[in-house]
């Protein structure tokens, strides 16, 4: 795993001062076992590095704006007030009534708030007191990273085996079968965070039940942090613990920082039934004993506040999040969808970098802007590697110049890289290899490169045409409009394949990233060659990373990302389909809207359907779809049944889904003839 080139330097701190004419001699650092792969926090360095490069802060999560007036105003009075002194252990009675009338409000559910809530230093402080009061060592826990790193740190200091499940882009959705794999009897708890930090997910109600029959079935607990439950954008929140059955297994923990902009009053709480409720209390009593009296009653202020201040507050957030948002695609990353939290995910690799701390050590130094690695949220850092995390808890005013300083510099920064140097020449070389190799077709047409071509045939409505000419590499004007990627097993895909492999590590080395690098590859080529088109049959990368680690949404948005990069215009997709176990076709325009959505071109699609009657539409085979694709793009004017207009994505530009059961010629002569 890379580190950074600021860590800490504990040893040179750890020194004898006592007998200042002596020599100082560094001390070893002591620290428990179970801390000693745990190092200054992340959000320390990064802000460290801040301040020392006169960084714009987009890294650690607390606003850079007060909270509001009348909360700060119900703290001084309680000062005046005198309530100054120890607080009872699990809060002043002001406080957990109003917590417990906030549940009920939000989540339906009537809590006692004498036995049921207890109020912590924070929302770090009722994970902690959670884990240690109801986890014994060896207790089996199950985190789905990327997490908040307190997690896997209390964990171990409870000396839980922890398992991990990975969310992974382009939605981070729940891998279901994963987890039913890893929920056993022998799993103590779930550690559940909706809305999810540092993704901006939330889980759905259809994944919630999922959790919440696993853990009914295997009598397992869930500890679930929701300390971003008003910050949720685009869905509605849902507390697990408000399903059937769930209550009574579940601790909900939630702190008043983040939703009214208070971080440093570290009020916290956890709500469970009684019988969890003595281990956190426990547990609490032994960490902090009682929290900030007077901030305390104040919060109590503030959690009676009217539902109008929840809906200022989302629609402010939202103001900020767009700003910062689309400045990031506009700067050159590919962002991820956040429905919630004040975080964005993106992946760092359009910029060259060889992983996310190497990127955001460039950023603040090179740039002037702070963003945190989100290797360390991962159990194994390598899944990590390739994302950063923002968050957007800034005035706009700060967000707008954070914006244009990536834009300004990142930018620039793309098409200089030692990745894109030698991209570049890898592309040379391939295509210096492919015709001195002769392994390009012995024919092919006028306008059009097979990449991966098809075998020719003499009776398919693409035949190819001897041209009777080697390809040109030198020469200045476009050669080609259009490159194909078939995926066929012949000597052209073998060799590309074989680049690929070798050169993979510098993306991750798996599946997906293996797809990801080929259609980084394609698309220089496509450049390099002038051609203004790419066409591909999605369907073998899709399998190929459906038996790893990705879907076929993640390979569109990665597709997006490489076209987009050089400036593709049409994205003509043949066949945009996988098979799932039961050999049944899956919905090709539900799992490639990410990339028509990403997409800065027009995206056309066109692929196999079944009528009722179960007879094959569109086409016969490969040729015949790739031939009607091609006709489909040389006139605009076929009958409105041969396509199915999409709304324009949000740069404005048109997808069109070829979807009219045509089962061959016969049907249609015209389309033979114009073929």
């Amino acid at each position: 795993m890379a580190t950074l080139s600021t860590a800490s330097t504990q040893n040179d701190e750890a020194v004898s001062t006592q007998d200042k004419s002596t020599q100082i001699v560094p001390k070893p650092i002591q620290v428990a076992k179970r801390l000693e792969k745990f190092k200054t926090t992340i959000f320390t360095q990064m802000s460290m590095l801040a301040i020392k490069h006169g960084a714009i802060n987009l890294g650690q999560g607390f606003p850079n704006f007060d909270g509001p007036d009348f909360v700060k105003e119900a703290a001084i009075q309680s000062i005046k007030e005198g309530k100054n002194q120890y607080a009872r252990g699990y809060g002043v009675p002001d406080l957990n009534s109003a917590v417990a009338a906030r549940f009920k409000k939000d989540s339906g559910l009537d809590v006692d708030p004498e036995k049921e809530v207890t109020v912590t230093s924070g929302c770090t402080e009722a994970i902690a007191a959670t884990m240690l009061g109801l986890i014994n060592p060896g207790d089996e826990v199950i985190l789905f990273a990327p997490f908040y790193d307190s997690y896997e740190a209390t964990l171990s200091m409870a000396g839980a085996k922890i398992k991990g499940i990975t969310l992974r882009p382009p939605d981070f959705s729940l891998p279901i079968e994963e987890l039913k794999s890893a929920v056993s009897k022998n799993t103590r708890a779930i550690l559940l965070n909706t809305p999810h930090n540092p993704t901006g997910k939330m889980f759905t109600r259809e994944e919630l039940n999922v959790i919440a029959s696993l853990c009914i079935e295997n009598d397992v607990l869930v500890f679930a942090d929701e300390v971003y439950d008003k910050l949720a954008f685009e869905m509605e929140h849902i507390s697990i613990a408000s399903l059937p059955g769930m209550y009574e297994r579940t601790v909900t923990m939630n702190s008043l920082g983040k939703t009214f902009s208070l971080t440093g009053w570290k009020i916290g709480w956890a709500i469970a039934p009684p019988h969890l409720t003595w281990g956190v209390r426990q547990a609490h009593s032994y960490l902090t004993f009682a929290t900030s009296t007077p901030m305390q009653y104040a919060s109590a202020t503030a959690l009676r506040t009217p539902d109008s201040y929840y809906e200022e507050l989302k629609r402010d957030y939202s103001a900020k999040k767009a700003i910062l948002v689309e400045g990031l695609k506009e700067a050159g990353f590919t962002v991820y969808p956040s429905s919630g939290t004040y975080f964005v995910v993106v992946d760092h690799t359009p910029f060259g970098l060889d992983n996310d701390i190497a990127f955001c050590e460039y950023l603040i130094k090179e740039v002037g802007v702070v963003a945190i690695p989100t290797s360390v949220f991962y159990l194994n850092p390598e899944e990590g590697k390739n994302l950063v995390r923002f968050t957007f808890c800034k005035d706009e005013d700060t967000l707008r110049s954070a914006v244009q300083r990536m834009k300004a510099k990142l930018s620039k920064k793309v098409y200089t890289t030692t990745t894109t140097l030698e991209l570049h020449s890898l592309v040379t070389y391939i295509l210096l290899q492919l015709r001195t190799r002769k392994l390009f077709p012995a024919s092919w047409t006028s306008n059009r490169l097979d990449c991966f071509p098809a075998e020719p045939s003499n009776d398919s409505p693409i035949s190819y045409i001897e041209s009777g000419h080697e390809p040109n590499l030198s020469h200045s004007r476009p050669l080609y409009s259009t490159i194909w990627i078939l995926g066929q097993e012949n000597a052209q895909d073998q060799f590309l394949k074989d680049q690929v492999n070798e050169r993979s590590d510098q993306y991750g080395g798996s599946l997906e990233n293996r797809c990801r690098f080929a259609f980084e590859i394609v698309a220089a080529i496509a450049n390099e060659i002038g051609a203004e088109t790419v066409g591909i049959r999605l369907s073998p990368f899709a399998e190929y990373a459906e038996s790893g680690d990705s879907n076929p949404s993640t390979l569109g948005l990665y597709l997006a990302e490489s076209l987009n990069k050089y400036d593709i215009l049409y994205c003509h997709m043949i066949e945009p389909r996988i098979k799932n176990e039961d050999e049944e076709s899956c919905d090709c325009s539900e799992s490639l809207m990410p990339m028509r959505e990403a997409f800065k071109g027009t995206f056309i699609a066109a692929g196999e359907y079944h009528r009722d009657d179960g007879n094959k539409a569109i086409a016969e085979n490969q040729a015949d779809l790739i031939a009607y694709g091609r006709l489909f793009l040389a006139n605009p004017d076929l009958p409105k049944r041969f396509k199915v207009n999409a709304p324009l994505n949000k740069y404005n530009r048109e997808t069109f889904y070829i979807s009219d059961p045509v089962v061959g010629y016969t049907d249609y002569p015209f389309l033979e003839s114009a073929a």
